[in-house]
């Protein structure tokens, strides 16, 4: 499906005087373009991820551009805590509008650190299952981002090799509020990373936002492995975790998409703000 130019016309002495306005799918409306077969890179045009050892220690930096057209997110790093402990660090989550009008957000994590300590049944902030397939017991680790919803959630186990994180949106409440729980993830396949990115909602406050899961798979070597507390091996880390399309019912998905798309052609420049 092409944008769609409309023709406006007015008469003005005697000649036709036609305007073409071009419709933006902005802000999350890109997800308009899935229903025409385009992928999830509509909404994340560029990903990149990278592994790194400081000191003996893993290191996983995962770094997405997100299309979300007339609106900006602050320009901000903030910690990534254990969420047993505030005070322990294990990296960082940033994020900023970019010079051409797009948004950044990154996350640094030290997977040797904090593999360490206890996961469990992570969840979105809006209170559902992560819209990953394949994980079944694995340990799921969801680190806290202190003072906001935010979340960071990182595994590494036999099959599963994921990092990824959900920030909430306090614009976007409204449309949670309307429409209820919600989520939408579109597959990308950019500069060989694989993963999801969408949006989920919920009803209640801070329930709604942007999430982001890759799999690290294809960037974690042996000597990787051999520097986190998993004894695992290349082999031992592939096959088994899913990250395919997550798509709600057609009417859902619909009344999702129409939300997003009337919040995004907002004539003013909107500063989104996290919970």
């Amino acid at each position: 499906m092409k944008t769609s130019l409309i023709p406006l016309s007015s008469q003005k002495s005697g000649s036709v005087v036609v305007t073409y306005v071009k419709i933006h799918l902005i802000l999350l409306g890109m997800f308009l373009l899935t229903s025409c077969g385009k992928s999830g890179s509509q909404l994340v045009s560029d990903v990149k991820v990278a592994t790194h050892l400081v000191n003996q220690e893993v290191w996983v930096d995962v770094n997405a551009k997100f299309d979300l057209g007339n609106t900006a997110l602050p320009a901000v790093t903030l910690p990534v805590a254990n969420p047993k402990d505030p005070t322990h660090v294990f990296g960082s989550v940033s994020m900023a509008p970019t010079l051409d009008g797009k948004n950044q957000i990154g996350i640094s994590v030290n997977f040797t650190e904090a593999l360490k300590i206890q996961g469990g049944a992570a969840t979105l902030p809006n209170g559902t299952a992560l819209p990953v397939g394949g994980l079944g017991n694995v340990n799921v680790i969801q680190l806290n981002i202190p003072n906001t919803l935010a979340r960071v959630y990182i595994a590494l186990d036999k099959g599963v090799a994921l990092a990824g994180f959900a920030i909430a949106i306090k614009e976007l409440d409204s449309i949670g509020s309307s429409i209820g729980g919600i989520n939408l993830f579109p597959r990308f396949n950019i500069n060989n990373v694989i993963g999801i990115a969408g949006v989920f909602t919920g009803s209640q406050s801070g329930q709604t936002g942007l999430a982001l899961f890759v799999d690290l798979s294809s960037v974690l070597n042996q000597q990787m492995l051999n520097n986190t507390p998993t004894n695992l091996t290349t082999a031992e880390i592939a096959g088994q975790m899913q990250l395919q399309s997550v798509q709600p019912a057609a009417s859902q998905k619909g009344t999702l998409e129409n939300a997003l798309f009337k919040f995004g052609t907002k004539s003013r420049k909107t500063k989104l703000n996290l919970h």
